[in-house]
């Protein structure tokens, strides 16, 4: 996925300018080489970064979300306001439960749309979508 990079004042100097990593203070080399560190939703740039540090920030594409003991029919009405509120996809697959029977679930997730980016092979703009889970606490800890 492709994302517009984007600079605000001054910022694309420091980046052209910066001859150090600014987490590990580290000279850039041919084999740990000069990264621009940016927000993988907005494109704005965040730091000047090495090679290896960049790598280390990389980060999950879901957000984990703790609930304790939501069981029953509070379950039903989360899962319905779930639906209800937010993002759909044209196939409303956007939200997935793992059940532990009929009335309970383990997990919950639902997806959101945080942006939009054009496919390079076929020029489609796609979805940059990003999950919620939401993990019942109390049925974890029965669990394990």
């Amino acid at each position: 996925m492709l994302i517009q990079k984007k600079f605000k004042d001054g910022e694309a100097a420091i980046h052209k300018a910066c001859d150090k990593c600014m987490e590990c203070n580290r000279e850039f080399t041919k084999d740990n080489f000069k990264v621009l560190h940016h927000d993988h939703i907005t494109g704005y740039y965040i730091s000047s970064l090495c090679t290896e540090c960049n790598l280390q920030f990389q980060y999950k594409r879901f957000l984990p979300v703790y609930l304790h003991n939501l069981r029953g029919y509070d379950s039903h009405l989360f899962i319905t306001a779930l639906y209800r509120y937010g993002y759909k996809h044209h196939k409303n697959d956007n939200i997935s439960c793992i059940p532990n029977n009929e009335e309970r679930y383990l997990s919950m997730s639902k997806s959101i749309k945080v942006g939009t980016y054009k496919d390079k092979e076929s020029s489609k703009m796609r979805d940059i979508v990003y999950e919620i889970r939401f993990l019942i606490l109390f049925n974890l800890l029965l669990h394990h």
